[in-house]
Parts: C-alpha cells; sequence; structure tokens
C-alpha cells in the first residue's frame, strides 16, 4: 500500500536517535521538504534503515555525525548513509553482503552481530527490486547507495 516515506522516515529518525545517543553522535539528515509518496512495504523499509544506520553508529568514533541524504525522481528513491568510521577493507567489501560473514580487523570484532544484517538488508532491497552498493576506505569511512524503485504520486 503507497505510503509518505517522508513521514515514516521522520519516525525512524525519532527510533534511530537512541542508537547513537550513547556515543553522542548526530544526524545530518538531507531530504526534499515535499512527501514521497512509495509503493513498497513500509516495515521491511525501517528494517533496512535500522540496519544500515546501526552500522554506521557502531562503526563510527564517539560524536561523528552520520549523514542521511534522500533524493528523488521520477522513478525512484536514493538514500545514501555516509559514516566517517573504520571503513571496510577492499578484500572485505568483496564479501559484506555473504551470509554469516564478519570481517576477521579487530576493530569489527570487538562489536557484538552475526554477519546477517548486510545480507538480510541486500534480500530486502531486492525483494523491492531495488539495488544496494557500498564504498569504503579504511579509516575515512563508508558510503552506503540505496535505491528503490517505484516512486508514485499520491492519489
Amino acid at each position: 500500500m503507497p505510503f509518505d516515506f517522508s513521514e515514516m522516515f521522520g519516525e525512524f529518525i525519532i527510533g534511530a536517535r537512541t542508537m547513537t545517543d550513547e556515543k553522542r553522535q548526530s544526524f545530518v539528515i538531507e531530504m526534499p521538504d515535499d512527501p514521497i509518496w512509495l509503493d513498497a512495504d513500509r516495515s521491511r523499509l525501517v528494517q533496512i534503515l535500522n540496519n544500515l544506520a546501526s552500522n554506521a553508529s557502531k562503526y563510527s568514533a564517539e560524536e561523528s555525525t552520520i549523514t542521511l541524504e534522500i533524493t528523488t525522481d521520477a522513478d525512484e528513491l536514493t538514500i545514501e548513509i555516509r559514516d566517517n568510521g573504520i571503513g571496510i577493507s577492499e578484500d572485505d567489501l568483496k564479501q559484506v553482503f555473504e551470509p554469516f560473514f564478519r570481517s576477521k580487523s579487530i576493530a569489527t570484532r570487538q562489536e557484538l552481530g552475526t554477519g546477517l544484517g548486510l545480507s538480510v538488508v541486500k534480500s530486502l532491497v531486492e525483494l523491492h527490486s531495488g539495488s544496494i552498493e557500498i564504498t569504503s576506505e579504511l579509516d575515512r569511512g563508508t558510503q552506503v547507495l540505496l535505491k528503490i524503485p517505484r516512486i508514485i504520486q499520491p492519489q
């Protein structure tokens, strides 16, 4: 059922702030002021955003900033999440979407996790006929680019 992504995103940010409070991190949010009507599974999109924001928070320093940039065109919604955290090695980038993959880096191993998060995210994005791409540089941060089609006009 179509819904206003902007409204859902606002609700997501309120909840997501609890995951960044402990480390005194902040969000920088860039998005259009107008409603963004989307025909997608609202709860799954929240699950995707929660996982990606959680990863950005976990692997970023205290008092850092996580940027969430939302853009649209006639055909798709684009969500970009950028952090300045520990980054992901080139070798690990090739495997991050594999189920149960956990980096062998000491910094990553200090964080709890099953290695399923990004695998699930990729599956959910693909169920929406979307795409996800991750670029990263060690000690400089990570950028996640997520595209979901089916932007629609309100009825």
